[in-house]
């Protein structure tokens, strides 16, 4: 969005992160504070400002737009009530807040912004490629965006003109804030994610070092079973060694690679080409969550979930969207089933890369949220609370195995110091009224 709005000649368009969370503002600033957007909807370098003081950032801003997973909320609210003086002639632009105006409205009560926007996700699917590049893979057409404090049922023109300039011709539906809290996200990655944990790769530092000579060993013998030669099984092991260790670089693994397929190109064997494609899939680490984690089983059961969100919508007088229904609605698109769905999206790569991402613990705040909206609606919360459960005992399972196999401080290096604070929520009716809500107390 930063590179958007300069594109669109915004002046002073300033990123900033925690100096202890920088993210991508050290490797812009590396650049010269030049942000540089490939992709083939937009291509350009344009000039920012990037800063990891936080608070000046706050202060000279006249919109600020805040795009952090939900784990950072706090540490961003914290900081912006701070500098509540200026609050007053800014607007709050947050992206994909997960219900940001439900969990938040209150501490910003006595010095309240202009306005807070929120939207049901980002505008692009975006990657960062390193040293300050994003790819830019997808523009949505369509956004669900709220306005707090809740008042006229439109979206207002200037909003609807920063997202068009952003986004191109976009259409923007304006829902309440408290339908933000109970959008179906989550269902699309967490849930799938957590029903095939074993098509991921272990994370670095998972194995053992028994593990690791059995992982190797695993591996090796894939040179038997591709039908190879005496002196291309030496080949192949020696490159397999390499690999494992992380001592090949990015194009000697792709020469090596592209020699092998040289050699499989020649065989007849079924066998050595299903094994082939196999041990490809193992070593480049491909898998795609959509088409292949929501299968036709994982889908059934999501939208059997999906039952008890729909039961705290209709509590709240709320329209209560299908799971299927939001797919289509967000990506403005009539497919017939969660299933097709995840099909047509299979054709982009997307993989969770383990417990420590948005598909896990930047889902994990969003289903408490609902979960405990649910408690105080005296709604059916049992699966949503059983896959929570399972969802942080996974996050802090793997974060202790990883500690003791490789030490806190490079678990810290690796991973960030992840918090596992996952404390539930609470409200009350007047959070939902005032969120939207239309009931009564």
């Amino acid at each position: 969005m930063a590179a958007q709005l300069a594109r669109l000649g915004a002046a002073n368009v300033t990123i900033t992160a925690f100096p202890d969370h920088p993210g991508q503002v050290s490797k812009i600033q590396a650049k010269g504070e030049k942000l540089q957007v490939t992709g083939k909807h937009y291509t350009g370098t344009y000039n920012v400002t990037a800063t990891i003081d936080v608070s000046a950032a706050i202060r000279t801003a006249d919109m600020i737009i805040l795009s952090a997973p939900g784990p950072a909320f706090p540490a961003y609210v914290k900081a912006l009530k701070e500098h509540g003086d200026v609050h007053k002639n800014q607007d709050l632009v947050v992206i994909a807040g997960s219900g940001f105006c439900l969990n938040y409205w209150k501490e910003f009560r006595d010095a309240p912004f202009r306005r807070i926007i929120e939207t049901n996700e980002s505008p692009f699917a975006t990657k960062f490629e390193g040293n300050g590049v994003i790819d830019i893979n997808l523009v949505k057409r369509q956004l669900k965006v709220s306005v707090f404090p809740v008042g006229p049922t439109a979206v207002p023109a200037d909003i609807q003109g920063l997202f068009n300039g952003i986004m191109g011709n976009v259409t923007l539906q304006h829902v309440a804030p408290i339908q933000m809290a109970t959008h179906s996200n989550w269902l699309v990655h967490l849930v799938p994610t957590l029903y095939n944990l074993g098509r991921l790769e272990d994370p670095k530092g998972a194995r053992t070092s028994v593990e690791e000579e059995a992982y190797l060993g695993f591996l090796i013998r894939f040179g038997t079973i591709l039908d190879l030669s005496p002196q291309e099984v030496t080949t192949f092991e020696a490159f397999v060694r390499k690999l494992v260790k992380g001592a090949y670089e990015e194009k000697e693994k792709v020469e090596y690679l592209r020699s092998l397929a040289t050699i499989m190109a020649r065989k007849d064997s079924f066998d050595a080409h299903t094994a082939y494609g196999v041990f490809l899939g193992h070593i480049a680490e491909k898998y795609f969550h959509y088409a292949q984690g929501i299968t036709s089983v994982v889908s059934w059961v999501m939208e059997d979930i999906d039952l008890e969100r729909q039961a705290l919508l209709k509590s709240l007088g709320l329209p209560a969207a299908s799971l299927l229904d939001d797919n289509n609605s967000d990506y403005n698109t009539h497919y017939l089933t969660n299933r097709e769905y995840a099909l047509a999206l299979g054709r982009k790569y997307a993989k969770p890369t383990g417990a420590f991402t948005r598909y896990i613990t930047g889902e994990i705040p969003a289903l408490q949220t609902l979960v405990a909206m649910q408690k105080v609606q005296g709604v059916s919360a049992k699966q949503s609370i059983s896959h929570l459960d399972l969802a942080i005992r996974y996050v802090r399972i793997t974060r202790e195995r990883l500690i003791k196999n490789m030490g806190e401080q490079e678990f810290v290096n690796q991973y960030g110091d992840i918090s596992l604070e996952f404390s539930m929520p609470t409200y009350t009716h007047e959070d939902f009224i005032a969120c939207g809500a239309k009931i009564s107390t």
